[in-house]
């Protein structure tokens, strides 16, 4: 996979996850300082999740987190596969938390996915670039 990168822009493009009982495209922000992909409740509980974590009242899963608000337990759960281009990955881990809908953003995709991939960001030329380099089983 390959596409064009602006400097100083986000790096945004649409993804497929897929869950337990469908899949949907969702306009991700890749995130080369997140651990783990995040994709907010409501779009988990469609694809087939019981995803109704609510930080104020649940205690989370243990899977903690520094945001600007501070640090945070999370929920977490396994995506079925994430699809970016001709790119896949299964059982990809991931958080449950509700993202601001500004700038249209969907989800985040952290090194949990991109680790599947050899990454390639070239500022200079413009370019960035995505190559299978392992079993996405693992």
């Amino acid at each position: 996979m390959r596409i064009r990168i602006n400097r100083g822009s986000p790096i945004t493009f649409f993804v497929r996850v897929k869950g337990p009982r469908a899949g949907r495209e969702l306009r991700a922000l890749l995130d080369t300082g997140s651990s783990l992909c995040t994709i907010p409740a409501t779009d988990a509980r469609e694809i087939g999740y019981a995803a109704f974590y609510d930080p104020i009242v649940d205690k989370g899963d243990g899977i903690y987190t520094l945001t600007q608000s501070g640090i945070m337990d999370l929920g977490g759960l396994t995506l079925e596969e994430v699809v970016v281009a001709e790119l896949s990955a299964k059982a990809v881990p991931a958080v449950v938390c509700q993202l601001p809908r500004m700038g249209g953003i969907d989800m985040v995709l952290g090194l949990s996915f991109m680790s599947r991939f050899k990454t390639t960001l070239d500022y200079e030329s413009g370019w960035l670039t995505m190559e299978q380099i392992r079993d996405d089983d693992v």
